[in-house]
Order: structure tokens, then sequence, then C-alpha cells
């Protein structure tokens, strides 16, 4: 290799090219793992009276329940996100057919934010989303068969 000046010559390139092109994907790679956005499995709340911490199970169950008390959707998941000034609410289940389906939604998100502020005392930005996997049958009395 040494005695041909050609090939030399595009390796020298091939390896200042790769070196930097190796050096920038670094750098971002470093970037993207400073600033990705942190989650917490808790959120705690301080007073002068003491601290409370406040699991994501807990408001798991708080969402749950107002949604089953609505009784518009059957057999709800939710998923919980809470990063350090906002959480994301994921909302998944089968909705019993009604006619107002979007200002039920819109109603549910007003009394999640309301009752995340009145019984948590949270003032974090709440990020609701509802997504309905399918239209749940209604049941429907069966006539028993007589003999």
């Amino acid at each position: 290799m040494n005695n041909s000046k050609w090939m030399s010559s595009f390796i020298s390139q091939y390896f200042f090219v790769a070196s930097t092109l190796l050096a920038i994907i670094t750098i971002l790679a470093i970037l993207v793992i400073i600033f990705y956005p942190r989650t917490y499995t808790a959120i705690l709340l301080k007073d002068e009276k003491g601290r409370l911490n406040i699991n994501q199970s807990s408001i798991e169950g708080f969402v749950k329940e107002i949604i089953l008390n609505d009784g518009y959707m059957k057999n709800p998941k939710i998923f919980v996100k809470v990063y350090k000034n906002k959480m994301r609410i994921q909302v998944k289940g089968e909705i019993i057919p009604r006619v107002q389906v979007v200002e039920k939604t819109e109603v549910l998100n007003q009394e999640v934010k309301d009752g995340l502020r009145e019984f948590f005392g949270l003032n974090h930005k709440v990020n609701l989303q509802v997504d309905v996997t399918a239209l749940s049958e209604r049941d429907r009395q069966k006539s028993l068969r007589v003999i």
C-alpha cells in the first residue's frame, strides 16, 4: 500500500470523513441523552405541614373512578406519564354508544383537571388523550325459549 499513492490518498480521506461523522454522531447522541425529558414515578408535594408523595397508580385510580362514575366507557385502561411540570394521561377503552361522545370527552378532560387540582393539589399541565378501541355492544336482554 505504501507504493501506491492513489490508494493512500483515498484511505486518508476516508479516515478523515469517517472520524468527522463519528464525532458529529457522538455529539448529537450526548445532546439527546442530556436533554431527553425525564419521567418520574411519583410527584412530591411539599407544604409547611409536611411532604406527600403521589404515585402514578393513585392518579390512574383517580382517573379510572371518574370514568367509571360517568359510565360511558367500559373497561378503561389508563396510562400516566409524569414529567417535571406536566402530566400525560392516556385513556383507552370500549365506549358505550351514545350521542354526545365528543362533549363527554371534553367534560371528562375538565373533570380530571379540576379533580387533580382540588383533590391532590397538583398544578401540573395535564394532557389527556382518549383513545376509543371499539364500540361496546349494549346489553340486550335475551328472552328465554320455552319448550
